[in-house]
């Protein structure tokens, strides 16, 4: 049974441009393949950046400059952020 659709055969001339012009492809996207974390950091960062985070993170800061959050026997080491 002769060969159907893409399977045909490819001529040397052809076969050899085709492994050059894949081989340009590996190499320009080696680097890329390294950095199989990103898509995850990327996810981390946007939730650790939402408003809420934002929110706690003010809460927190107003909580250490208020007086309140100053206990007498540390009032020396109590400093405003």
């Amino acid at each position: 049974m002769p060969p159907t659709g893409s399977c045909l055969p490819l001529s040397p001339q052809t076969k050899a441009e085709m492994m050059q012009t894949w081989q340009q492809i590996f190499k320009e996207n080696y680097h890329k393949s390294l950095d199989h974390r990103s898509f995850y950091f990327k996810q981390a960062e946007k939730k650790n950046l939402t408003r809420a985070w934002e929110k706690r993170a003010f809460a927190v800061i107003v909580w250490l400059n208020s007086p309140s959050a100053c206990l007498p026997s540390k009032q020396a080491t109590c400093h405003l952020v």
